[in-house]
């Protein structure tokens, strides 16, 4: 869910997820096709605060 935080929020270009197996490598390209609601992002801002 932080990774597709990362992918829309507006002040971060580039995203470069990390990954050592095959499974995380699919686990982050799934991450396109979360869609977080306002709250959903709201939430995740604040914990990076």
């Amino acid at each position: 869910m932080v990774l597709a935080w990362y992918l829309t929020h507006p002040l971060i270009d580039i995203v470069i997820p990390g990954a050592k197996r095959p499974e995380q490598v699919a686990a982050n390209a799934q991450s396109a096709d979360i869609h977080l609601s306002k709250s959903d992002f709201d939430r995740i801002d604040q914990l990076f605060k």
